[in-house]
């Protein structure tokens, strides 16, 4: 699902942070989740082609201007115990792109 950001019952940082994710990387890189998305301070993300490949970003107890960052990767057959979120605090944008970039590029299918 995609939507206009600025429509979006958002934080200020949620809506740039997405608006700048459709520049870098294109509407077609990610999509919107339908999981919990009751919080205006953070914003579930997933892989366009694949929902088990998420990114929760928020910004409630971090710095201004800065997000805090779980990663979800999809547990794969070959794989007994499936993967730890990774966890990151404090990101600016910039690293929250990158990191964002990365995780739904590299994993899923």
């Amino acid at each position: 699902m995609h939507a206009n950001a600025w429509s979006l019952d958002k934080d200020r940082s949620i809506k740039c942070l997405l608006i700048t994710l459709n520049q870098r990387l294109g509407e077609q890189a990610y999509a919107i989740s339908e999981r919990q998305q009751d919080d205006f301070r953070a914003i579930h993300l997933h892989k366009a082609d694949d929902e088990a490949t998420v990114a929760y970003v928020f910004t409630y107890g971090q710095e201004e201007e800065r997000y805090g960052l779980h990663l979800e990767y999809p547990t794969l057959p070959e794989q007994p115990v499936p993967l730890l979120p990774e966890i990151y605090e404090n990101l600016d944008i910039e690293r929250v792109i990158e990191a964002l970039a990365i995780h739904f590029e590299a994993y899923g299918a």
